[in-house]
């Protein structure tokens, strides 16, 4: 047996068999010492949602260049205008795809660009002083052909991949720079565009498309094809990183901006007030989208007709002129697309310098 000394030095005798009950009371006697915890209620535990796994990173886009702001050049590539100007319209590049930068051999390895669209399978619209050196034709200072060979232009098309030479040439004046209401140019390629070349319908400009003091009215869109380097902010751009600047043609491309126009002014042709201008607001032009369409919307972005041709612009300015579709610019297309119909405003001038076919000068390629 063994013994323990209990107090008031009793003996406490403990056998074997009483240890599991001895071990019991003492666990019991410490648990009585230890602090009482507060008993947790698990049937009234909070039930945690396990947090949902990471979301898979979505692919990156290309980021648009930027939004509109006054008094910075808006250009923006053609697949980003739908987005930067709110037009929400996925199939405007399409729409779009017959516009292009026009070339034109001036002398030796000087080239002049401008910009161009298709209205026809084999006619670019364009602008004329592309074709001339110091406003005119005529002069002892100019390095041009009189009158200037077409087999000297072409004008590339991004969406066919290739260049197209001109075959013919005509003009609304010799003189363009100073008779901008005739500033305008109808060129017959040697070869039909391809077919995802889109043609572009030509409008006359209505009063209706003059927007208010709170700038409502249809869409206006400026396009024009410049260089890369002439807008450094893309030089970098995801779009543009397999671009080919080997070939000449393909260091361009097309960009566009919203703006708006201000009013129509009336200018004297070869013998009246027969031609007109269209001022604007917003457009961004600068040299290289000379030719370039002034493009209008009347049905909220369903179609683009072309209402004027870019000719001039104020540096420093976010004003900027294009030549009107009226009068002899109007009759003058009547020749080439019989479907329009834009005439009837103004009756063009019938005292033209080459006998009655009109004002404009043709030129036939070598």
């Amino acid at each position: 047996m063994s013994m323990i000394e209990a107090p008031q030095n009793k003996t406490l005798l403990i056998r074997p068999g009483d240890w599991p009950v001895a071990i019991a009371a003492l666990i019991c006697a410490a648990m009585v010492a230890l602090p009482v915890y507060e008993q947790f209620d698990w049937s009234e535990r909070e039930e945690v949602t396990p947090a949902p796994p990471p979301a898979p990173v979505p692919p990156k886009r290309q980021a648009i260049p930027y939004a509109p702001a006054p008094g910075r050049d808006d250009r923006t590539p053609l697949e980003y205008v739908s987005q930067v100007f709110g037009l929400d319209d996925p199939d405007l590049m399409g729409k779009l795809s017959g516009i292009g930068p026009v070339f034109w051999q001036r002398s030796g390895s000087s080239i002049g660009q401008g910009s161009g669209a298709l209205i026809a399978p084999d006619l670019v619209l364009t602008t004329a002083h592309l074709f001339v050196k110091d406003g005119t034709w005529k002069g002892g200072n100019s390095l041009l052909p009189i009158p200037p060979d077409p087999a000297r232009g072409e004008i590339f098309l991004p969406a066919c991949g290739q260049s197209y030479p001109f075959s013919t040439i005509e003009v609304g004046s010799e003189a363009p720079r100073k008779s901008l209401g005739l500033d305008y140019a109808i060129v017959r390629l040697k070869e039909p565009a391809c077919d995802t070349a889109n043609k572009l319908n030509v409008s006359r400009a209505n009063d209706d498309d003059i927007a208010g003091d709170d700038g409502a009215g249809p869409i206006i869109l400026n396009i024009g094809a410049y260089k890369f380097a002439d807008l450094p902010r893309y030089i970098d751009h995801p779009l543009f990183a397999d671009r080919d600047t080997s070939d000449r043609a393909k260091k361009y491309h097309v960009f566009g901006v919203r703006c708006r126009i201000t009013e129509f002014t009336t200018q004297t042709g070869l013998s009246g007030g027969n031609t007109g201008l269209i001022n604007t607001e917003g457009c961004d032009g600068v040299p290289g989208g000379s030719g370039g369409p002034l493009l209008v919307s009347r049905d909220n972005g369903q179609s683009y007709q072309i209402i004027g041709v870019a000719n001039s612009y104020r540096p420093n300015s976010e004003f900027n002129n294009y030549t009107r579709v009226i009068g002899d610019f109007a009759a003058h297309l009547v020749r080439h697309l019989p479907g329009f119909s834009g005439v009837a405003a103004v009756q063009p001038s019938r005292t033209a310098p080459i006998g009655d076919t009109g004002p404009w000068v043709a030129m036939e390629g070598k």
